[in-house]
């Protein structure tokens, strides 16, 4: 550490602080979605293992603001080139890899998942940003439009993941959307302070007040936040599952906003609880058709008849195939779910859709014994 920091004491201190909490908190976030990804699928732990590999990297990258600190390298080489943004390239690469093959699995189909047409875009991007008029730079004009151009391409495939989130977001059921929420928030944020790190640099340089006392870093801050919100809600889909069973209509981030005022749960209750466990609606469309056509034609109150209890077994029947068998995201078994069922939605059995529980084979007589007579 210099004798002598070229910053007053409490922005030096406080520099460090914050880079080492942004550290912290994108590793911690990578930890905990880790840690809830025991009930998933393959597929979803190899998007999950590749979106915190560059979660975490990403906070690794913040300690280099301490190691510049403390060595004073910030007229170095390294800064002034605009290398300084290249430990971020890996992991944001990383985070829009991971983002673009978890909505694969929820059939999400859109350009902004895919690698090379975002990839051009952020070239182009890079390129024409060079063009930019600025401030007085004490650096060379190659190697402040490198810092520039590296910066516009790392924000680009940034926004790209976000708008990814939303799109997955609004095509997974209600089980999903608090995390997915939390998640394209955190990546909005990511996309401010890349313009709050861009805009001090272009009008007032090196120099400006922005840049040198740290303060772009405090948005880095909130970003761990919101991604360590956002783990701690992908860890919890199981207790979020319980209010969302006695939800009609959720908010932005998933919470229940209006609730069921009847306490007797009904067939319908049951088949719009396990469609919400549906990673992509879609795909159970035809089955919520059932559903739909059942609903519109029961007066508040109603109770369906036989054939139409017959219809929603169909339906459930349907859903719960395709949980158990075709589900990409979590892994669901026949026993595990109706489990889930009865106890989320407080049943003793699934009887409103005369569904009995599995009923035990009885045990095989043994062979009865031979005697011979002597």
């Amino acid at each position: 550490m210099p004798e002598e920091p070229s910053r007053d004491t409490f922005s030096f201190y406080f520099n460090i602080c914050q880079a080492v909490a942004i550290a912290i908190l994108h590793v911690g976030a990578a930890i905990l979605f880790l840690q809830g990804l025991k009930d998933f699928t393959r597929q979803t732990k190899v998007a999950y293992s590749i979106f915190c590999f560059g979660l975490a990297c990403y906070g690794l990258a913040q300690l280099q603001l301490p190691i510049l600190i403390v060595l004073d390298a910030f007229d170095s080489f390294w800064v002034r080139s605009g290398l300084i943004v290249l430990p971020y390239l890996v992991p944001v690469t990383a985070l829009f890899i991971g983002m673009k093959t978890f909505a694969k699995l929820f059939k999400v189909k859109t350009v902004f998942a895919s690698f090379w047409i975002v990839f051009l875009v952020a070239v182009v991007a890079a390129v024409v940003s060079t063009f930019l008029p600025h401030a007085h730079v004490a650096t060379t004009e190659q190697e402040f439009d490198a810092m520039v151009g590296l910066n516009v391409w790392g924000g680009f495939f940034i926004l790209a993941a976000a708008i990814t989130t939303l799109k997955v977001k609004r095509a997974a059921g209600a089980t999903y959307s608090s995390f997915l929420a939390w998640m394209f928030i955190a990546f909005v944020l990511v996309i401010l302070q890349s313009w709050s790190y861009l805009v001090p640099l272009l009008v007032s340089g090196e120099e400006s007040w922005m840049l040198t006392s740290g303060a772009t870093l405090t948005p880095y801050v909130l970003v761990g936040i919101c991604w360590v919100r956002a783990a701690y809600a992908f860890n919890t889909l199981g207790a979020q599952e319980e209010a969302i069973a006695r939800a009609t209509a959720f908010t932005f981030f998933g919470k229940p906003k209006i609730l069921k005022q009847n306490t007797h749960t009904s067939a319908l209750d049951i088949i719009t609880y396990a469609a919400q466990l549906a990673s992509n609606q879609d795909a159970i469309d035809n089955s919520l058709d059932k559903l739909r056509e059942v609903t519109a034609s029961l007066e508040p109150g109603q109770k369906p008849t036989l054939e139409q209890v017959k219809i929603l077994r169909g339906a459930y029947l349907e859903i719960e195939r395709y949980l158990t068998t075709e589900e990409p995201v979590r892994r669901f078994t026949q026993d595990a779910l109706r489990k889930n069922i009865k106890e989320k939605l407080s049943l003793a059995d699934l009887s409103p859709l005369n569904i009995e529980p599995a009923r035990q084979a009885p045990p095989t007589p043994s062979a009865a014994p031979v005697y011979t007579h002597r």
